[in-house]
C-alpha cells in the first residue's frame, strides 16, 4: 500500500463512501522536527520523533479534511508512519504504520 492509497483509505473509512484521488488535493513538505505542530501528533509518536531532526509529511485534503502522514526524513524505509486524519486543526483518529509502505 503507499502513501495515497493509506491516505484515502482512511478517507473513505471515516466518511464511510469511496474518496478517489482525483478527488483529493495533495502536497508533500519536509519539516524540522521542531517546526511540527505537536498538538496533532499523539504522544507515542512524539517521543518517537525526539530522535530525529527532520521529517517528512504527506498532505492530502478532501473537503475540511486532512490526512496526514509522517516519518523520519533519514532512511525513512525502515521507520513507523503515522497517518493521521485532521478536522478543524484537531486530530480525530491516527494510525502508526510499521513494516515499511
Amino acid at each position: 500500500m503507499d502513501y495515497s492509497e493509506l491516505a484515502l483509505d482512511m478517507l473513505s473509512k471515516h466518511l464511510g463512501e469511496p474518496i478517489s484521488l482525483e478527488d483529493a488535493g495533495y502536497e508533500s513538505y519536509s519539516f524540522e522536527v521542531v517546526e511540527l505542530d505537536m498538538t496533532i501528533i499523539p504522544m507515542s509518536y512524539q517521543s518517537y520523533l525526539s530522535r530525529f531532526q527532520d521529517v517528512m509529511t504527506h498532505l492530502y485534503l478532501y473537503k475540511e479534511l486532512v490526512v496526514y502522514i509522517l516519518y523520519p526524513l533519514a532512511d525513512s524505509a525502515s521507520y513507523p508512519k503515522l497517518v493521521g486524519l485532521l478536522y478543524e486543526d484537531k486530530l480525530l483518529d491516527y494510525r502508526i504504520i510499521t513494516g515499511g509502505v
